[in-house]
Formats: structure tokens, sequence, C-alpha cells
């Protein structure tokens, strides 16, 4: 658990960064994902409950359990470490749906498979997922919570 803690608020960051850094390059103006303008409407204490859980617990435990669970292992078999990672990493910031956002959130899959990978534990990327989503979960809540 605390590795997935510590690797989660490490995570934030790194992709935090890596987005700032990608659109300072490439400067186009960012609309919220359908996520985070759900979060930004919440208008009382249960809907920040409700959204809090979503995001920052169902959102990762089911992403967490079909990618590192089902299929990182699945190509793992077929392409190895390297190519189970690259593969699964590309799908998981392709479904995101979102093409500037995209190569933040492959990298993000990478660190995630690799965390799993090294921890032996879907536990482990699960928790990261967690406190990543959370993160930004309550950063954009804050504002409207004020």
């Amino acid at each position: 658990m605390r590795i997935g803690i510590i690797h989660g608020v490490v995570l934030f960051f790194a992709i935090t960064f890596l987005g700032v850094l990608i659109n300072m390059f490439f400067p186009v103006k960012i609309e919220p994902q359908p996520v985070a303008q759900a979060i930004m409407k919440v208008q009382n204490g249960w809907e920040v409950v409700v959204v809090f859980l979503v995001v920052s617990l169902f959102a990762p435990v089911s992403e967490e359990l079909y990618f590192r669970g089902f299929l990182y292992p699945t190509l793992r078999r077929r392409l190895g470490i390297k190519g189970g990672i690259i593969v699964t990493s590309l799908i998981f910031g392709g479904l995101h749906l979102d093409l500037i956002r995209m190569i933040p959130l492959a990298f993000g899959g990478v660190w995630l498979n690799w965390l799993y990978e090294r921890s032996g534990s879907i536990y482990t990327s699960i928790m990261a997922h967690s406190v990543w989503n959370g993160i930004m979960t309550v950063l954009i809540l804050v504002p409207q919570l004020i």
C-alpha cells in the first residue's frame, strides 16, 4: 500500500509536468475531460462523495483489473514484457479519448504496468492509480467547495 501511495503522488506530478511540457511545445486550448466537467458541476456534499468514490475508487479498480489484471498479462505472454507494457499503455492512453492527453496518459500506463510488474501485485497499481485520480479530483473540487 505504501509503495502504491508514494507512486501515486509521484505519478500525479510526473503526468502533470509532462502535460505542461507538451502544452509548452504544442500550445492548444485543452477542454476539460468529461469526467473533469462532471466533477466541476457538483453542488452538494453527497455529490462530492459520489464523484470522489467513482473517480478515485471505482474507475481505478475497474481500469486496473482490466489493463493490468487481464490485458497486460495476455499481451506480455505474446509480446514479452516491453511489448506488453507498450501496447497496453498505448491502449490505456488512447481509450481516454483525448489525443492531446494521450501521451501523458500512456506514460502513466507505462508507469502503472512497470509498478505492477515490479511489485507482482495488482493492488500496488490500483493504489497508485487511486491516489493519482484522488489528487486530481480534490484539486478540481477545491474551487467548487470554496
